[in-house]
């Protein structure tokens, strides 16, 4: 930018002239900030894509050499996921609130358990059983008092 005149010796005219070319300087770097955030943020979404791209064709060209299970490994694997898959049908099944008071009865017989006693020690502990602790009353997990 040029220097500026000494403001001292300008005329009012010559200062009016002079704030108008100083706005519209100001107002055309505006518009060059303004249009430069928007091509930054156009940049910004480009690379984004890109890394992205990048990420994706890394997992294609890499995955199956760094992610491939031996048979050992993949028998383990079926292991566990078989014993999981019990243990959550178990855990289920053991869930599923029993529609009779005879079904409760059978689970507890089911279970080793006296069905009076079980009944009666469920029925009194209930009120003041905390939520969290509920499941401990199940046939299959009650221990008498």
């Amino acid at each position: 930018m040029t220097s500026l005149p000494n403001l001292d010796h300008l005329t009012p005219e010559q200062l009016r002239a002079l704030a108008a070319q100083l706005m519209q300087r100001v107002e055309s770097l505006d518009q060059a900030v303004e249009t430069m955030g928007k091509k930054i943020h156009r940049d910004q979404t480009v690379i984004e894509k890109l890394t992205h791209e990048i990420a994706q064709l890394k997992r294609l060209k890499f995955a199956k050499r760094s992610e491939q299970l031996n048979p050992a490994q993949a028998s383990l694997l079926e292991d566990l996921i078989d014993t999981d898959i019990a243990a959550i049908e178990a855990e289920l099944q053991a869930l599923q609130t029993p529609s009779t008071p005879a079904e409760t009865r059978q689970n507890a017989r089911l279970n080793g358990h006296e069905p009076y006693t079980y009944l009666k020690d469920v029925l009194t502990r209930l009120p003041t059983q905390r939520a969290s602790d509920i499941a401990q009353l199940l046939p299959h997990r009650w221990q008498p008092v």
